[in-house]
């Protein structure tokens, strides 16, 4: 069977059945014979009644059965919001209600879609005045439910004025959009719209408040519009009128109405909530007019003008209380455009900038520059002083022996802002009095310390000392060594360019210094002698060949015992260091030792040893027998 489907839904009369049916073979529908043509397809219109239909297609031995439903009902519809006859607030509206679950839905034409449970929300946009919306839900059966809501849009809208308008003008254009075909009146005055249904209408304000009412249809509604011909107060607290000034930055501050906008020399600037500003400001050397415009909500406008004089004239250098140690300085700044300029009473010519630079000569001492521009007048004092700073080495004495390679300079220097010491090229600083300290590292043999102060005023003051560290050092070996070997290596370094001997044999050090010296020892205290320039280090190395003493008191040798542990003691030599099977023991004040070991079954060998501090070992052994 090809049609109908199983459980089709339908709001028809009348189904078609059609199919297939082998060649030769008997077809009923329903009890009711029906001749396919000569391919086997067959087609039967068939009558429906309301509610479950079942169709029987009966073919040889093959039956196929179809259930139809016939459902004439339309679609259930609700409509929630709007109400019939609502008067909207504007042109949007949001349609809500419920629909039968499955129903298709439009509203004005356009596809809405519920939700699982058949809810649906959707807003639209409606014209001015009189509107209908149109609902139309159809089932899956195909029924249609259709319900139209009558709602009325306001018949005008105002696009301008805004409500509460302020305004310094005279006249106001009233613009908006009318329903078609309703009657508009502003301030009772009738208003033709155009033919898009917009209109405009230019109405004359008067000093003060003024309503505007425009009425269409059943909607009335009024904008409020002030005008306001007024300038903003405005109050200049500082600077006053005439001010001279220090410099080229000025603030100024006060007062304006507010809500209003406010400019400084045409740069915006915001008051607070009460309407108070301040704003620094840069302004050219000598006189200047500083211009503030308020403006207020209505567009009024009111200026103030404040004249102000900054310096004619400006000292860029030199720093007032120069110390230089220079026998002139460069006096450079900016004048005023068209102002002349003296400095010291010489007249100095400025490019065309206005920026100026003066070589002046220093006579030794305070010197005094006035620089003359307009009514300004600046002065810059500079200190001349060649007289190096007071320096004294307090350690070490010039020709000093050091005992090694640090020392520590010590001195005093003139106490004075910006002055400055070094120690071989190395910044130090000085405490409040003047007091210097530093630790430094030299050379073996000759060095010359290099200290130099410079004063604020750039003179120089420099010492230099001569000192002498060690020509020789011993690096190895230490004193008081003790050792079994038959030589023993020295080395160290020495000062560059200076005879070294060892024990009297002439060595001599590689090109950094460093030697190194393979000297034979003889059993007993042997003296090492190492001599460079004026310095002389001894060294005392001892040579002990003889083993330490070392007596294993218990177990005797060859001993056979039955417990698996068993007890070493012995003694040795003091200061020896003990080892019993490999594993440190640590005998007593008098050299006495005891160490318990484990046994293996059968013979074990225990083997015990002794190295005194030369390095020399003495080992004894024992041979244990474990039997269980």
């Amino acid at each position: 069977m090809t049609a109908p489907s199983d459980n089709l839904l339908t709001n028809q009369a009348t189904v078609v059945v059609t199919g297939k049916v082998a060649a030769g073979t008997e077809v009923t529908i329903n009890d009711t014979i029906v001749t396919p043509d000569a391919s086997g397809d067959y087609s039967y219109e068939l009558a429906l009644k309301d509610g479950t239909n079942t169709i029987t297609v009966k073919a040889g031995t093959t039956i196929v059965t179809r259930t139809v439903t016939q459902d004439t009902t339309g679609a259930l519809l609700t409509i929630s919001s709007p109400k019939e006859g609502d008067n909207l607030s504007g042109t949007q509206v949001t349609i809500t209600g419920l629909v039968e679950v499955g129903a298709s839905l439009k509203i004005n034409g356009a596809m809405v879609y519920p939700d699982g449970s058949g809810n649906f929300s959707k807003a639209i946009t409606v014209n001015l005045g009189q509107n209908t919306i149109k609902v139309i839900a159809t089932d899956t059966a195909g029924n249609v439910t259709e319900k139209n809501i009558s709602v009325i849009a306001p018949y005008v809208t105002v696009t301008v004025p805004a409500d509460n308008l302020l305004t310094n003008q005279a006249t106001v254009v009233v613009t908006g959009k009318v329903a078609v075909g309703t009657e508009l009146t502003i301030n009772n005055a009738s208003v033709t719209p155009d033919a898009s249904d917009n209109y405009s209408y230019e109405l004359a304000l008067q000093d003060g408040t003024n309503t505007i009412t425009v009425k269409a249809g059943t909607t009335i509604i009024t904008r409020t519009v002030t005008q306001d011909t007024t300038g903003a107060p405005l109050t200049i607290s500082s600077p006053k009128e005439g001010d001279n000034l220090s410099g080229t930055q000025v603030t100024v501050t006060g007062m304006v109405e507010v809500g209003a906008s406010l400019k400084i020399n045409g740069a915006m600037v915001y008051p607070d909530g009460s309407g108070n500003f301040s704003k620094a400001i840069t302004v050219n050397l000598g006189q200047n007019t500083i211009k503030v415009i308020a403006t207020d909500a209505a567009g009024n406008v009111t200026e103030k003008n404040i004249s102000v004089i900054a310096p004619y004239v400006t000292v860029t250098v030199p720093a007032d209380n120069l110390l230089t140690n220079q026998g002139t300085v460069v006096v450079t700044g900016k004048v005023a455009v068209g102002t002349e300029l003296t400095i010291n009473d010489t007249v100095v010519i400025p490019d065309a900038s206005g920026n100026y630079s003066y070589t002046y000569t220093l006579a030794d001492g305070t010197n005094t520059i006035t620089v003359v521009a307009g009514s300004t007048t600046v002065t810059r004092m500079v200190t001349k002083d060649t007289n190096g700073p007071d320096l004294v080495i307090s350690s070490p004495k010039e020709g000093e022996n050091l005992s090694g390679t640090q020392v520590t300079v010590s001195g005093t220097v003139t106490v004075e802002v910006g002055a400055s010491v070094k120690i071989n090229g190395v910044m130090v600083y000085p405490d409040g009095s003047g007091n210097f300290s530093k630790a430094i590292t030299v050379n073996l043999g000759q060095n010359t310390i290099k200290v130099i102060a410079t004063d604020a005023a750039g003179n120089v003051t420099e010492k230099n000392i001569t000192v002498i560290a060690p020509y020789v050092t011993v690096t190895a070996p230490a004193d008081n060594l003790l050792t079994n070997q038959g030589t023993v290596v020295v080395t160290g370094k020495v000062a560059m360019g200076t005879a070294l001997t060892i024990n009297d044999i002439v060595v001599t050090p590689d090109a950094s210094g460093n030697y190194s010296y393979e000297l034979t020892l003889q059993d007993g205290t042997n003296t090492i002698t190492v001599v460079a320039g004026t310095t002389t280090v001894l060294r005392t190395v001892t040579q002990d060949t003889t083993a330490p003493s070392l007596v294993v008191s218990s177990p005797a040798e060859d001993t056979t015992v039955s417990l698996a542990q068993i007890t070493i003691t012995g003694q040795s030599e003091v200061g020896s260091i003990i080892k019993v099977n490999n594993v440190r023991v640590y005998p007593d004040v008098n050299g006495n030792f005891v160490k318990t070991i484990s046994l293996v079954t059968g013979t074990n060998i225990i083997t015990v040893t002794a190295t005194d501090a030369a390095g020399n070992v003495t080992t004894v052994t024992r041979n244990i027998t474990y039997t269980i």
